[in-house]
């Protein structure tokens, strides 16, 4: 079919240059079958492809581009909850002195052993100060019973001392 547009190349074999000669050839009595090679101008054959293909193309490339933004914000969005919730995971590790009073205490518990492990060798050094003073046998009888009253409230107080220190450990 013949569309508008349409350019006549030829008619029954003859070059046809312009639009007169072409309504000449046509429009004379003498022909009864006309034979015509027509031209169709390329933009007019390729509107009706880009029309309709390129359409759906340019609408499938845009649904793949939509999906593909989607895809990248789910992503985004999953991996921003989970550096949260490992932030908070970090957070909650954390130690702290109402968490873990074991490390509140344990400052505590070395000073203490430190205070009872002096009592205790006070303590030593005295009763073998004492034993000594007692097998000595150039020693004054007064002065030992002297020493000996003054290592006695030494003691008492030393193991009143190591009592209360003992105490607040078993605490």
């Amino acid at each position: 079919r013949i569309r508008e547009g349409d350019r006549i190349l030829q008619i029954n074999g003859q070059d046809v240059l312009d639009r007169e000669e072409a309504m000449a050839a046509l429009s004379g009595d003498d022909c009864r079958n006309i034979i015509l090679l027509v031209a169709r101008p390329e933009i007019q054959l390729e509107e009706a492809w880009l029309d309709d293909e390129h359409s759906e193309f340019l609408e499938q490339l845009k649904m793949e581009m939509l999906e593909e933004q989607q895809r990248e914000e789910m992503e985004l969005a999953a991996l921003q909850e989970e550096q949260e919730k490992q932030q908070q995971r970090e957070e909650d590790e954390k130690p702290t002195c109402s968490t873990l009073p074991h490390y509140k205490g344990s400052a505590q518990s070395i000073k203490d052993r430190k205070e009872s492990s002096d009592v205790l060798a006070q303590i030593q050094r005295r009763l073998s100060r004492c034993l000594r003073d007692s097998q000595d046998t150039h020693c004054v009888a007064s002065t030992t019973r002297l020493e000996d009253k003054e290592d006695e409230d030494n003691n008492e107080t030393d193991g009143d001392r190591y009592q209360q220190l003992l105490d607040l450990k078993c605490q």
